[in-house]
């Protein structure tokens, strides 16, 4: 029988060590029967860690104990958190209001933004537009680093292009 001896955790900013270890169900002096069950563990710690859509990247690491015995493990887990949002600004939008925009999104204040969330918001915004003849729309984002660290502001550049509209329609061999 072995334990995990120590856990390095990095990258952290919201969340403390205990979430991570209640999180993952990876704490120190965990026992394990094996080496298929010490990775069996981390598998499943790193599931569970994905599960709660809190981070861009998880990684962990089996630290050498090469002085120390053969009963114990050390494990360095490295985090990245996704930041927060905070506000967001249109920029190129002439045909449907900031105000009517803001409502599409409908993203609210501390959500946490995953690349889908920003995908999703892009996605209301154009469906929008389609809906107005507007089909060669492009729609960009970036994330903008505000006041606090963990928190970002979203800007949306909208180039709207043309209204598209049928002016003539022809029915050949009918």
């Amino acid at each position: 029988m072995q334990n995990l001896s120590e856990i390095e955790v990095e990258g952290l900013s919201r969340l403390r060590i205990e979430d991570i270890y209640r999180i993952s169900g990876l704490y120190p002096s965990l026992y394990f029967e094996s080496d298929d069950d010490f990775n069996i563990k981390i598998n499943e710690g790193i599931k569970k860690l994905w599960e709660i859509e809190r981070f861009s990247n998880i990684q962990i690491y089996d630290i050498d104990n090469s002085s120390s015995s053969n009963k114990s493990k050390s494990i360095k887990i490295k985090l990245k958190e996704l930041p927060v949002y905070g506000s967001i600004s249109f920029y190129g939008n002439k045909k449907i209001s900031t105000k009517q925009l803001i409502d599409i999104v409908n993203i609210q204040k501390g959500e946490i933004l995953s690349d889908r969330i920003i995908f999703d918001l892009k996605n209301r915004i154009m469906e929008k537009y389609y809906e107005k003849h507007f089909h060669n729309i492009d729609v960009k984002s970036e994330l903008v680093e505000s006041n606090i660290e963990y928190i970002k502001n979203i800007d949306i550049f909208i180039n709207e292009g043309k209204k598209i509209r049928v002016k003539e329609l022809k029915i050949i061999g009918n």
